[in-house]
């Protein structure tokens, strides 16, 4: 982040975030999380609504040293015990609604040592936060497969390879800091989450995060050089 520090990173709503004001709250929720008791590889569910919010988590998540586990805001009861339980997860930040499921499952999830709301993640100062030591062979996401033809398998990514495959993209799709990215995709699938937003800034572009609205979505891609949603 700090090769761009004052260029736009994520617009989300009505606010621009720069890249350096990006770091600093990023730095401050990942204090808050070490605060708890987060460490190295601890796994730590998302789920929630809000993309700015989310991508805040995710990142704070990564500098904490922990493992994002992004889950769809609109799984039930069941699905959040199964991917919990799972996982063994020690920490989520979720929206109301699946706090309140995780909360009546504490019994059954004795790894599960936190919830925070996803509005409550903001509090520890700057200076609280403490980089962890992290290699290329450390996990750091997990995502779920469909489960299609069975219970759904948590694979792990390291860091090593989102960073090949993100650097590849970057390369064949000729990403540049000049590029502004519309990304209307959902944040708990790999394709907005990684290949959309990290990619983006990754490369020093604009993200743009907002839901899909077919007038808004028409307004906002003629400002941009790049828009990711579904092919369709």
């Amino acid at each position: 982040f700090a090769d761009h520090s004052s260029r736009p990173a994520v617009v989300s709503q009505n606010r621009t975030w720069t890249y350096s004001q990006l770091d600093e709250r990023v730095r401050s929720v990942a204090g808050r999380l070490q605060s708890l008791g987060t460490v190295k590889g601890d796994r730590v569910v998302l789920c929630m609504d809000h993309k700015e919010t989310f991508l805040i988590a995710h990142l704070a998540a990564l500098y904490a040293g922990a493992v994002p586990l992004p889950l769809n805001p609109r799984f039930k009861r069941e699905e959040l015990r199964f991917f919990a339980t799972d996982s063994s997860a020690s920490l989520a930040i979720t929206n109301l609604e699946a706090t309140n499921h995780l909360e009546s499952l504490r019994s059954d999830l004795p790894a599960l040592r936190h919830i925070l709301i996803d509005v409550g993640i903001f509090g520890a100062p700057p200076d609280s936060y403490r980089p962890p030591d992290i290699a290329a062979e450390d996990p750091c996401l997990i995502l779920y497969s469909s489960g299609t033809t069975g219970w759904p398998k948590g694979v792990v990514h390291a860091h090593g390879n989102v960073a090949s495959s993100l650097l590849a993209l970057q390369k064949c799709w000729n990403f540049t800091p000049d590029d502004v990215v519309l990304n209307v995709l959902p944040l708990f699938h790999i394709h907005g989450l990684c290949f959309a937003s990290l990619l983006t800034l990754l490369t020093g572009g604009c993200l743009i995060l907002d839901d899909f609205e077919p007038q808004r979505t028409m307004q906002r891609v003629a400002d941009c050089t790049v828009f990711m949603a579904v092919p369709t």
